[in-house]
């Protein structure tokens, strides 16, 4: 059962130099940014990231304005990729933090800026490699924890691999 819309009622758009927090203003940013697809106010109720369950429920509605705006399915792939990544980064850190304090410790040297610099400038130097190599290990370790990047898709290469020698083909799900 529908209830009745009063059509007299205007929707406010707000319009600030505020930015919006989107772990706990998403349906803010959503109803701001995308008014067009919008119309009403009416949000998926949520206050931070949308749900796997809840994109694809917008994305395959009958009428595909949400599917065919680019900058909205742009926002929330975005959302999805940072959001995750946050997730998995904090929990490996709580749980593991033994590869984030070799991080913490090496950004925390007063020094650090003056390293940057001069490996940016002479990248074959020893002083270069030497740091490149301690920050291939941090990104390395946190990468593959990131979805769609470079390095969660290298993770996932060995399992592709072994489906391919058990199955006689490559899974159609992983993308490589």
């Amino acid at each position: 059962m529908h209830s009745k819309i009063d059509s007299t009622k205007n929707v406010a758009i707000p319009r600030t130099s505020m930015i919006f927090d989107e772990f706990k203003e998403n349906e803010k940013l959503l109803r701001s940014v995308f008014p067009h697809l919008f119309p009403l106010g009416f949000t998926p109720p949520t206050s931070g990231s949308l749900s796997v369950s809840q994109t694809w429920h917008m994305l395959l509605q009958y009428n595909t304005s949400f599917s065919q705006c680019p900058q909205l399915i742009y926002l929330l792939f975005n959302q999805l990729q940072r959001h995750t990544a946050t997730r998995n980064i904090s929990a490996m850190v709580k749980n593991n933090n033994k590869p984030f304090a070799n991080f913490k410790e090496m950004s925390n040297d007063k020094d650090i800026q003056t390293k940057l610099k001069y490996a940016a400038d002479n990248p074959l130097s020893l002083e270069a490699k030497d740091l490149l190599n301690k920050l291939q290990k941090s990104i390395i370790f946190f990468g593959w924890l990131i979805p769609f990047s470079g390095a969660s898709k290298r993770s996932k290469l060995g399992h592709c691999v072994a489906a391919t020698c058990h199955f006689d083909r490559p899974p159609l799900s992983n993308s490589i």
